[in-house]
């Protein structure tokens, strides 16, 4: 499958992480097809509720519960939302990739817009730290919710593990050549 967007973000940082020496939990609604990430020191748990867009529900219920019986030092979500219920025990991480529901909410679908708005904000409040992935986001979130700038870390995203053959053929059909 293609990645795309915030799947993206995950299976880069993921590909890249587990290769130290911690013990990682991957919590998620569906095993991941493409595991070539998972080793010895990493444990995935599954709650799929089997509903058509249920992936908030399940996290919602299950990550603090997985969370506490995994005994986790610091819990990071990649996609502006963290688990309501998670103990205040936990180090807690969000990314917030934009603020789109807040700045230009007519691009979004009805249910998608409702979810952010309902949920960002406590996010927001609740995390000891939020990752942005550009400067303008994190003074979006800065004077659009009046966090503190020491809170916020901007890390703009990386290059993405590309196979240098597809590289090369996408370059081509834009009729780009080496050198550049």
């Amino acid at each position: 499958a293609k990645r795309t967007g915030i799947g993206r973000y995950v299976f880069e940082l993921i590909s890249r992480i587990t290769k130290f020496e911690h013990e990682w939990f991957f919590y998620t609604d569906k095993y991941p097809i493409n595991c070539e990430f998972l080793n010895e020191n990493t444990k995935v748990r599954t709650l799929d509720l089997g509903i058509k867009g249920s992936r908030i529900i399940s996290m919602q219920l299950a990550a603090p519960i997985w969370a506490k019986k995994d005994r986790l030092d610091l819990f990071w979500s990649p996609n502006h939302r963290l688990p309501v219920l998670l103990s205040e025990q936990v180090a807690r991480v969000v990314t917030i990739n934009d603020l789109v529901w807040k700045i230009v909410p007519e691009t979004m679908h009805p249910l998608n817009k409702a979810v952010e708005s309902c949920l960002m904000p406590s996010s927001i409040n609740m995390s000891d730290q939020i990752i942005t992935i550009s400067k303008s986001t994190a003074d979006d979130l800065i004077s659009q919710f009046k966090v503190d700038f020491r809170k916020v870390n901007p890390i703009h995203l990386g290059p993405a593990s590309i196979e240098v053959s597809k590289c090369n053929f996408s370059l081509s059909s834009l009729d780009l050549k080496k050198p550049f």
